[in-house]
């Protein structure tokens, strides 16, 4: 399969927990860009050698049970947009992969084993649109460095057992589309979000935040069509 640049297998059923199945992707297809093994029944390690196919632009490995991926494993990827990881890993996830100039998406969501801590203090050349980390304890707190993803129009951190301030650093995403920041115990005053005029959906229900909606310039946030704000 030498030329072979898509290989979608969703949902058919591969069960399996050896990692075999990357060291034969890596030698039978080396020019694949597309790889699709969602919901395919994998578990056990990802082998380092899926590191060479360096032509890959979007990964979908989500809904498996894989262990702890090797270390930069997908910081290889240098063409890499898309990556969906969603209710597939656990233990100590690479947060360089943020630095990847080319990645768009990112889902990490519905990982509850995954360790939290280890969030990078400083991502520069972003590209990042969308960042779904629902039901993944990723950080104690929401890190002040996600301020610096500058392109982000879409941010799920809902149900990640978060706590502490909403960080001021939030004023750098004036791209945002969709904010959910629901089922937290997140503190403070509510942010007023003015600075993103093309909000559309912003969901701040079920934490521990203070303040009224009256103070919020709600003529800056002409877009809004559905706001949650229970507490």
């Amino acid at each position: 399969m030498p030329n072979l640049v898509k290989l979608r297998l969703s949902y058919v059923d591969l069960y399996t927990q050896s990692s075999d199945w990357c060291q034969v992707l890596s030698s039978s297809a080396p020019h694949l860009q597309l790889l699709d093994l969602s919901s395919a029944g994998l578990a056990g390690p990802i082998h380092p050698s899926l590191g060479k196919l360096k032509s890959l632009s979007t990964i979908d490995l989500s809904r498996n049970s894989f262990s702890q991926p090797s270390p930069g494993l997908f910081s290889n990827f240098r063409n890499l947009t898309y990556l969906n990881l969603a209710q597939s890993v656990s233990g100590k996830f690479q947060w360089s992969i943020l630095q990847l100039p080319a990645l768009r998406y990112l889902d990490l969501s519905e990982n509850s084993d995954l360790e939290p801590g280890n969030f990078p203090s400083t991502i520069r050349n972003s590209s990042l649109e969308t960042l779904i980390l629902k039901s993944t304890h990723f950080s104690k707190n929401i890190p002040d460095s996600i301020g610096q993803l500058r392109m982000l129009s879409k941010l799920d951190i809902s149900e990640c057992h978060l706590s502490g301030e909403i960080p001021k650093s939030f004023s750098q995403l004036t791209r945002l589309v969709s904010v959910g920041m629901s089922s937290n115990a997140l503190t403070g005053l509510i942010p007023t979000f003015s600075q993103a005029r093309s909000l559309r959906e912003l969901d701040l229900s079920y934490n521990l935040l203070q303040g009224s909606l009256l103070s919020i310039d709600w003529k800056q946030l002409s877009h809004l069509e559905v706001i949650r704000v229970k507490l």
